[in-house]
This record gives structure tokens, sequence and C-alpha cells, in this order.
């Protein structure tokens, strides 16, 4: 992989990596679905481009603190003209969709395009090949071992296994978060029914949320409903 680009001497600004945040927002009219964060002003800067393309160099799993609590959080590195890297939080749609496309994947030594695309109150991850602008798709599985496409990923981009970044442990939830809940409905609407028709068998009456214990069996419920076309 080589990339050539023209290198000025003389003062500059150090070569830092650019971090982009994975999260939905608006702008004087105009939606965007991922920033930068400046810390000087404490305050976003929109990026209203969809598409990031460069070579995928690596994936993070990293402890962070959010709003006073540990968020494990996916780095996704990427080499353009600089180094990029985009964060979302491990069980976000983005991140889910992102690792099932990308293990799909066998040879990473071509550009690819990370994009983002919006859901309803969620954003997804889309995957294109550069060269040709074909989109690269996968088959949505909620049942995904998340953490293992992680590390074999990384096995084919050849990055040696190391010691993750103190990783805090996954919360065990009482009731799904609304990501879940934007995934169960997503895939109902992919299988034209009604998800009230699918929670009333297990006791959910509008407006209640729904148990974690319950989450994957609602799943395997839906599953076994056809796919019309491919939501991601």
């Amino acid at each position: 992989m080589n990339i050539q680009t023209n290198i000025q001497l003389g003062l500059c600004d150090p070569p830092e990596p650019i971090y982009l945040y994975v999260g939905a927002g608006e702008l004087q009219g105009q939606q965007y679905l991922w920033y930068q964060y400046d810390l000087e002003s404490q305050q976003r800067k929109p990026v209203f481009q969809r598409g990031l393309t460069g070579y995928l160099k690596e994936l993070r799993v990293t402890a962070k603190q959010h709003k006073g609590k540990d968020a494990n959080k996916l780095d996704v590195v990427v080499r353009c003209d600089r180094i990029y890297i985009i964060r979302s939080g491990i069980e976000t749609n983005f991140t889910k969709t992102l690792l099932l496309a990308l293990s799909v994947v066998s040879d990473f030594s071509s550009p690819l395009t990370l994009a983002v695309a919006p859901g309803d109150d969620v954003v997804f991850a889309r995957l294109y090949n550069a060269t040709t602008g074909e989109r690269v798709k996968a088959e949505w599985n909620p049942n995904a071992p998340w953490l293992d496409l992680i590390q074999a990923i990384n096995q084919k981009l050849g990055v040696s296994p190391t010691q993750p970044q103190s990783p805090a442990p996954l919360p065990r939830k009482t009731t799904i978060d609304k990501n879940q809940f934007a995934t169960l409905v997503s895939m109902c609407t992919e299988r034209g029914i009604q998800t009230s028709a699918v929670l009333t068998p297990f006791g959910y009456q509008r407006g209640s949320s729904v148990l974690a214990k319950d989450y994957q069996k609602i799943m395997q419920e839906i599953l076994k409903h056809p796919v019309r076309e491919v939501a991601f």
C-alpha cells in the first residue's frame, strides 16, 4: 500500500489523527451524522460529507468515560491523506453494521469508503469498494460475536493481538436501549410485519419497555419471517 503525498518542509501543524465521532445532529437546517469535537470551545464541528475513503489500518476497543460512566468504544483507524479515527459506541447500530460488512471483506489492500447513513434516530454504516463503487453487503445477524469479529478483521489486516486498553465490561441491562429497539423495528419493517404483532405474544403493550432477557427471543421470532430486502 503506497500513499504518495506532497510533503511541505517548514512550519506546520502536528499531523495528529483526525477523530470523527458518530452521532446525528442538525445545524442551520442541515443534518449531519458525524462530527469533530473542538476541545477549546467544547463544541461539535459538524462534518456534512457522509463518506471517508482510505485504507483500513486497525480496529481498536477503547474504554472511555461518558457522562461519568465507563463505556466501550470502537476506534476504526483509516489511513487517508492522514490518519482518521472513526469512534462509535461498541453496541451502536453503526458499529454492528460496519463490523458485519467488514467481516465479508477478504482483501484489505484496496481502499474502502466508509459511510454513515441515517435511520430512525440512529446511524447506520455503509461500506463500499472505493475502486468499483460497489457496496459491500452482509446479512444482518443480531447474535454475531462482535468482539470475535473485531479480532478476525484485525487478523486479516495483519494486526498483532494486543491487550485491550482496559475495556470496561459491557453493562448488564434490564431493558433494551433505543438503538436495540430501533433495530427491532427496522427488522420488522424489512419483513413487512408490525412490531406490535411480534411484541404482543410476549405480553408487551404500547409504551412498555422490552426486557433485555426477551430481546433475543423476539429477534428469533422476527427472523422466522423472510426478508424482503437487505436493510443496510
